[in-house]
């Protein structure tokens, strides 16, 4: 992604510069797959399960198109097709032994049985590691079957608005709602109204926005005196957070204003107009 920001001479530097660590890399991802395609045992992002999961082989999906791009961009096509392939076998993978028609698993655990636990990182296949693409008709009714099934089993209460849980039956410090989470799925919640507005269909745009406004009103209401973020809205003996200041809740709230602001010029709307007090996003 960097790297096309760059002007071309100095993209070609800096693919040049990286080649050898990305090549690296992509062997060894490449070498962690076991024969269905998806990956062998290892931990899950919240370091406490141990399978194969959903959120790393998207993570491992979006990795190999990376890597594909700088195998193409190196002069090496019969490299980026090899890795390219690989990318569409971890996705079918996935659709075959871990999308259940409504959702995705969590994945597989320990012992290779498919875990059907709800659990909000199955929005990584959106958000950001995109290995379902929001302009494919069937794809995109799949990511809005995955945002209902996370909305209807991991949405709860808190202080008049709602968070979303980082799973089921979460119990690390209580299972509170958490920012990182809540701000995750506001992330997807934009997406899909930002490619609705592309498409013209303004009013659904219009209604997923206002979905997601209040659990980022929420998640502004559990911000330190500073204006960080935490990464869980709650915690042991009545304290109003955990884990603050957080970077990956804090920089998932700049998306999230980023978004709503592109979202605000493709309905040809002002900050003002949205509803949210974008002053207090960017302090």
């Amino acid at each position: 992604a960097h790297a096309q920001t760059l002007p071309e001479e100095r993209r070609l530097l800096f693919i040049k510069r990286h080649w050898q660590t990305v090549r690296r890399a992509a062997e060894y991802l490449q070498a962690s797959l076991n024969g269905s395609g998806l990956h062998r045992t290892a931990y899950d992002l919240w370091e406490t399960f141990r399978g194969s999961f959903t959120y790393s082989n998207a993570a491992i999906y979006a990795a190999m198109r990376a890597a594909a791009a700088f195998a193409r961009a190196m002069g090496r096509p019969p490299l980026a097709d090899e890795w390219s392939a690989v990318a569409r076998r971890v996705k079918q993978a996935c659709f075959n032994i871990l999308w259940n028609g409504q959702r995705f698993a969590r994945g597989l655990n320990e012992r290779g049985e498919v875990d059907m636990t709800v659990d909000s990182s199955i929005l990584g296949t959106v958000d950001p590691f995109e290995m379902l693409s929001l302009m494919d008709g069937n794809e995109l009714r799949m990511v809005e079957s995955i945002v209902r099934s996370v909305e209807q089993t991991l949405s709860a209460p808190i202080d008049g608005g709602r968070g979303i849980r980082r799973f089921e039956w979460d119990s690390y410090v209580g299972g509170p709602p958490a920012t990182v989470n809540t701000l995750w799925f506001v992330r997807v919640l934009l997406r899909l109204a930002k490619q609705y507005a592309l498409t013209h269909d303004r009013a659904r745009a219009r209604a997923l926005r206002e979905r997601a406004t209040p659990y980022l009103l929420t998640c502004l209401q559990r911000t330190t005196p500073s204006g960080l973020l935490p990464e869980l809205m709650a915690g042991p003996h009545g304290k109003p957070y955990w884990a603050a200041p957080h970077g990956w809740a804090s920089a998932s709230l700049v998306f999230s204003v980023l978004l709503l602001d592109e979202l605000g010029q493709l309905l040809q709307e002002s900050p003002r107009e949205l509803g949210v007090p974008l002053h207090n996003c960017t302090s």
